[in-house]
């Protein structure tokens, strides 16, 4: 029998979204015990040091967030969601 795989929460942040789509290393790594824990740090925290977090299970990005540029009139800001599409199997045929 098949034993199911643990969900693994983290969250990646980066300097850019071109360094992401890059490949580049995450700056900073943070793991989870739980996804809801895992998106609200994403969404939230390290504001202004890193424009881009990353959702992760595991080694499947669930959803990119960017920083939107400071708004004065919100008390507090997010990050904005970018949810990652899923991949369709290469296909042999036309």
């Amino acid at each position: 029998m098949l034993e199911a795989k643990p969900q693994n929460w983290s969250v990646l942040f980066h300097a850019t979204l071109a360094a992401w789509r890059q490949g580049d290393i995450a700056l900073c790594r943070v793991e989870f015990a739980s996804y809801e824990q895992a998106l609200a740090w994403a969404r939230t925290q390290e504001m202004g040091q890193f424009p881009l977090a990353t959702l992760m299970e595991n080694d499947r990005v669930l959803a990119v967030y960017l920083e939107p540029p400071p708004d004065p009139l919100l008390m507090r800001q997010e990050r904005v969601e970018i949810p990652a599409l899923p991949v369709a199997p290469a296909s042999g045929g036309h």
